[in-house]
């Protein structure tokens, strides 16, 4: 008993240390310092890409950073960052763009932002309202709730996580609601406002069948 409780008490310190790290502050008070966490996400962002690079390397790729264009069946263009400008041919040329997160096209979608913008405001939002229910956008309720802010994350069907497991998605759902992120399955939204307290949502009216 007296080794499980040292146990957990020096894992909680190596857990509180790696908090200050990440924006907490741990006082009397927990606060959180968001700025601290955009420099350490910057960092990370940074040590990744430098990782990748050598292992890139390691493997006896080439890299080339700039802006790649197709300029034949067989040839690619790049422009580097200094503004040169060198062609490439080859047999076969392998396109691999990634994702891109898009806005849903109402009016006022300019007002709201995606994942790419999430963790670089200046400030932590009070109030934050999330369209999708895919796994990136309960992690964000889950990443913004859990720093303070208020959340409602409105997606279309009946459940989240589309594709995943009925019960566990059921379960994900009743874990959300049991830590104040309001949910509201079967809503859309049609319209975004700019206000002087904020940003207003529309979304369509909905007969309650009770």
């Amino acid at each position: 008993m007296i080794s499980y409780s040292m146990t957990q008490h020096i894992l909680l310190f190596r857990l509180f240390a790696d908090a200050r790290n990440y924006g907490w502050e741990l006082n009397e008070k927990v606060d959180f310092n968001w700025k601290k966490l955009l420099c350490k996400k910057t960092e990370e962002i940074i040590r990744l890409n430098g990782i990748y690079k050598r292992l890139l390397s390691n493997a006896g790729v080439k890299l080339y950073e700039g802006e790649e264009k197709i300029v034949g069946p067989n040839e690619v263009e790049v422009t580097q960052l200094d503004g040169t400008k060198i062609c490439y041919s080859a047999k076969h040329i392998l396109i691999a763009t990634g994702s891109r997160a898009h806005r849903p096209a109402i009016p006022g979608q300019e007002l709201a932002i995606t994942s790419d913008e999430a963790l670089s405001l200046e400030e932590l939002p009070k109030r934050a309202v999330i369209l999708g229910g895919g796994y990136i956008a309960v992690e964000f309720a889950s990443i913004w709730k859990g720093m303070g802010s208020t959340v409602d994350l409105c997606f279309r069907r009946e459940l989240l996580l589309r594709g995943f497991d009925d019960e566990m998605r059921a379960l994900v759902a009743r874990n959300l609601e049991g830590r104040q992120i309001n949910l509201h399955p079967r809503t859309n939204l049609t319209e975004l406002v700019k206000t002087e307290e904020g940003i207003k949502i529309l979304r369509p009216w909905r007969r309650n069948n009770g």
